[in-house]
C-alpha cells in the first residue's frame, strides 16, 4: 500500500514525515497550494511544512494535473515551465524570515508567487462556470422551470447513478477531449481529431475520472455549484492514478462520497503510523 499526503495531511503530519518516507508521497499539486495559499499569519507554518517535505525525502510529484491529464493520451504533448518556478518558490520560502522577505524573492520572473496565486484561482472559476452552465443547461432541457418536475428528475436522476457509472466516465472523458483539441488547436493552429484523442486514452487516470464524473453528476442532478476548491480537492485524486492499492490521506468530507480509495488523516495514523 502507498498513501498520498494532500495539503491538509502534509500540514497534520509534517513532523512526521521522516519516518513515513517509504510508505507515502505526495505532488507538485500540494506544493502550489501550500505556496499559493500562504498568508502572513500562517507563514510559519507553512514555511515549516515546505521545510520538513524537502528534509523527509518523501517522494514528490513534480507534475501538475494538466501534465498528466495528457500523458493520460499518448501521442499529445505538453510543453511544462511552472516546475522550476514552483521549486525556486519552495526555496526562497524556506530561506525567508518572514512574509515581507518571502514576497519580495518570490516576486521575481515569469511564475511569480502572483501567477501562481492566480492560477489558484482560474482552477476555481474554470470549474464553477463549467458546473453552472451544466446546471442551467440541464433546466433548460427538461423542465421550462417547472419546479416539482426539476425536483423529481433529481430524486430519479440520482438514484440511477450507480447505473450510469459507465456513461457518466465516458461523459467525462469526451469533455476532456474536448477541452484538449481545443487547447492544441489554439496552440498550434492546426485542425486536430477530437474522436482520435479520446480514443487514444489509456486509463491511467481512471480513479481521477470516475471521481469527478460522479462528482459532477451530482452536483448537476442537484443543481448545486460545487465550492470554490472541489476542483483541486479532485485533481488530487489524478494523483493515485489507476493503481487500487494507492490511497488519499485526506478529512475532506467530499472525497469519502466519491471513491473508496481514501482514509482520514486519524486513521492513517492509529492503523499505520501507531499499527494499532
Amino acid at each position: 500500500m502507498r498513501y498520498y499526503l494532500e495539503t491538509n495531511s502534509l500540514r497534520t503530519l509534517s513532523s512526521r514525515l521522516e519516518s513515513l518516507n517509504e510508505n507515502v508521497f505526495t505532488s507538485a499539486l500540494s506544493i502550489f497550494e501550500l505556496i499559493s495559499g500562504i498568508k502572513d499569519q500562517d507563514f510559519l507554518i507553512r514555511k515549516s511544512v515546505i521545510k520538513n517535505i524537502f528534509k523527509s525525502g518523501i517522494e514528490i510529484i513534480w507534475l501538475l494535473p494538466e501534465e498528466i491529464t495528457v500523458n493520460a493520451f499518448p501521442g499529445l504533448e505538453f510543453q511544462e515551465d511552472r516546475i522550476i518556478a514552483l521549486k525556486k518558490l519552495c526555496q526562497y520560502l524556506i530561506d525567508s524570515h518572514s512574509m515581507k522577505d518571502f514576497l519580495r524573492k518570490g516576486s521575481k520572473g515569469k511564475y511569480n508567487l502572483d501567477f501562481f496565486k492566480n492560477l489558484d484561482k482560474q482552477y476555481s472559476n474554470r470549474f464553477l462556470e463549467s458546473i453552472t452552465k451544466g446546471n442551467q443547461n440541464l433546466k433548460q432541457i427538461i423542465a421550462d422551470d417547472n419546479e416539482e418536475y426539476l425536483s423529481n428528475f433529481s430524486k430519479q436522476y440520482i438514484k440511477s447513478l450507480p447505473y450510469k457509472h459507465s456513461l457518466n466516465q465516458s461523459i467525462t472523458l469526451k469533455a476532456i477531449a474536448g477541452n484538449l483539441k481545443d487547447s492544441l488547436e489554439l496552440s498550434s493552429g492546426e485542425l486536430i481529431d477530437e474522436q482520435k484523442i479520446y480514443e487514444n486514452y489509456n486509463g491511467n487516470i481512471n480513479i481521477f475520472i470516475s471521481a469527478y464524473s460522479l462528482f459532477t453528476a451530482i452536483k448537476n442532478a442537484e443543481f448545486n455549484t460545487p465550492a470554490k476548491n472541489d476542483l483541486i480537492d479532485l485533481y488530487h485524486l489524478i494523483y493515485l492514478a489507476n493503481n487500487e492499492d494507492h490511497f488519499i490521506i485526506t478529512d475532506d468530507k467530499m472525497i469519502p462520497k466519491i471513491t473508496t480509495q481514501v482514509k482520514k488523516i486519524s486513521e492513517f495514523i492509529e492503523t499505520i503510523i501507531n499499527g494499532s
